[in-house]
């Protein structure tokens, strides 16, 4: 991602990258002490929460599993009767590694609009490519997401920064693509595409940040109590 990218995403913003639209919108601030410095694979995002929209509107969701991958199953129903299935196989960093199937019937025509990720419940961010460099410490190169075959529009939002430092603007904390209407994951079809994700280095640690909004709150709210209670026990 070049930096001009990264100045037009700070506005929420749109520019064009491969086969895919690229958007960042800094949404709600999320941080942690550190990155990992090894290589992420499917087995290192357990916990991170997918979803998936179809083309009658429902929408569908399922954490990742220590296996590498998540299934979105009616309760009761085997694999082959369910929703949609992501799997993630080698590194994130390589091309072309993470697969999305639509496992409706194809007689039941619902396709695949868009999906989605949700990266800190599973200690994950999004990496971005970032003008040649590096980026975050500890986040080495990234990688935008790429869908070939297939017209998409990807958006990352909640930005992510390491405790201390200001956000460089290529981690994200969420992850939303958007297939156009002309090129919707079919039922029973499957799609490869690729993402570079980092995970924290400490398990549990890619927290929320307030904003400045609720924290000036919060504490005047603390202060109007503390002032109450003075005056009750005066």
């Amino acid at each position: 991602m070049k930096k001009t990218l990264a100045m037009l995403g700070a506005l929420g913003l749109a520019s064009a990258a491969g086969a895919a639209t690229i958007v960042t919108q800094p949404g709600v601030s999320y941080q942690t002490p550190a990155l990992s410095t090894f290589t992420v694979t499917g087995g290192d995002m357990d916990g991170m929460l997918t979803w998936a929209k179809f083309s009658d509107g429902t929408v569908k969701q399922a954490p990742w599993a220590d296996d590498g991958g998540t299934v979105a199953t009616d309760d009761g129903l085997a694999e082959s009767a369910g929703w949609y299935r992501i799997r993630q196989a080698g590194n994130t960093f390589s091309s072309l590694t993470w697969t999305i199937s639509n496992l409706r019937s194809p007689t039941d025509a619902l396709s695949i609009v868009a999906f989605g990720f949700f990266g800190p419940s599973g200690d994950t961010v999004f990496d971005l490519t970032f003008g040649g460099t590096d980026g975050t410490t500890g986040s080495e190169a990234g990688k935008d997401f790429d869908i070939p075959g297939y017209t998409a529009t990807a958006t990352y939002k909640d930005i992510v920064n390491l405790t201390g430092f200001p956000p460089v603007g290529d981690l994200y904390a969420t992850l939303d693509i958007d297939l156009s209407p002309n090129s919707p994951l079919r039922a029973g079809q499957s799609a490869e595409f690729s993402q570079d994700t980092d995970t924290a280095k400490t398990k549990g640690t890619i927290i929320r940040v307030p904003d400045a909004g609720s924290t000036a709150m919060l504490m005047g709210l603390g202060l109007a109590a503390l002032f109450t209670l003075r005056r009750r026990l005066a």
